[in-house]
């Protein structure tokens, strides 16, 4: 399935792409503060269509300035809000869809990433393996005490319970990114576990 949508400076089964020092997940919902120009201009042409964009994990570079090299995996990010921040930036929240994998990309002039996607098609949502229940009364346990109420736990959704707690827990970027990238779900639940149970014998 490509991802087949037109916008005003790139072109169809193209998606500008926001590198980022963090992951976002499928279903995850991620406060942006936008400055650079490049990335003013893309907002501004996205909301002019679907609202949507590509969000990938930076491999080499930063977030400002020259394009960063991105990983081979992302998630389509859709605004859900924004707003003007006190400090005079824009202010967006966004909250991932679909992974994608890019097959090609460009840096246009103002180095702003384009690339050509493969959006993933992901299996209907499996239950937690009964080996991997502690990691779900791990995620019950965190979620009231981030006091979520507003988000409906699932924890009859194994990814949907991987990421959750890829989101929450200190992991280093590569891990995050290795848990997106995982399939099927029970291998992110098992790279959640081994680091879960490396923390425990240090303690």
């Amino acid at each position: 399935m490509i991802c087949r949508t037109v916008w005003g400076r790139v072109g169809v089964n193209e998606f500008p792409l926001f590198p980022l020092s963090t992951v976002l997940y499928p279903d995850g919902v991620l406060p942006l503060k936008v400055f650079e120009r490049r990335y003013l201009d893309m907002i501004a042409d996205v909301m002019r269509g679907d609202a949507r964009f590509g969000v990938v994990s930076i491999r080499e570079g930063e977030e400002v300035g020259k394009a960063a090299l991105p990983a081979d995996i992302g998630t389509i990010a859709r605004i859900i809000d924004f707003d003007r921040e006190q400090d005079g930036l824009l202010g967006i929240k966004v909250r991932g869809e679909q992974r994608f994998v890019i097959t090609d990309s460009t840096v246009q002039r103002d180095n702003l990433l384009v690339a050509n996607v493969r959006v993933l098609n992901e299996s209907d949502p499996e239950p937690l393996p009964p080996e991997q229940q502690r990691l779900g009364e791990l995620l019950s346990n965190l979620w009231r005490k981030l006091r979520r109420p507003e988000r409906e736990l699932r924890l009859n959704d194994a990814a949907w319970v991987a990421y959750r707690l890829a989101e929450i827990l200190p992991l280093p970027l590569d891990l995050k990114q290795k848990i997106l990238e995982a399939s099927p779900p029970a291998d992110k639940l098992g790279v959640l576990s081994r680091q879960v149970a490396g923390w425990a014998m240090k303690d």
